[in-house]
């Protein structure tokens, strides 16, 4: 059975979790609950056979082309061997009410597009995308 929750930093989830978002950017800022002084959503983990198959993590930073700090998605990350079976997209559609104007940069946008999100922008880092 598959089940997509929040966690708690800190917990065995999302340690599990950060471990394997290290493995993927090795500079993968550590999980915190807030940051410039503003609230940020604890992590969500995919868990199966309650072990952590990916999840996603958030930070804040600065809106595009202003100076507003917003929600970010920091990271989303599927195991390999998980990957395939619309996992990630479950995921996306469990971020809904996450965050208002929930953003984030990605390499897939089509994978966002998909589930409602917009495209703010794009540039040479990638694709900026918004949840609406």
């Amino acid at each position: 059975m598959r089940k997509i929750i929040e966690t708690e930093i800190g917990s065995d989830f999302s340690k599990q979790l950060y471990s394997m978002l290290v493995g993927e950017w090795n500079d993968m800022e550590a999980f915190e609950s807030t940051k410039f002084g503003l609230s940020i959503p604890n992590p969500m983990v995919v868990v199966e056979h309650n072990q952590v198959i990916g999840g996603a993590a958030f930070t804040r930073y600065q809106k595009p082309d202003s100076n507003d700090v917003v929600i970010w998605l920091n990271a989303l990350y599927i195991r390999p061997e998980s990957r395939g079976q619309g996992i990630a997209t479950d995921l996306i559609y469990a971020l809904h009410g996450i965050a208002k104007g929930l953003h984030a940069l990605t390499d897939v946008a089509d994978l966002y597009i998909k589930t409602g999100w917009n495209i703010v922008k794009e540039d040479e880092n990638g694709t900026i995308v918004k949840q609406l």
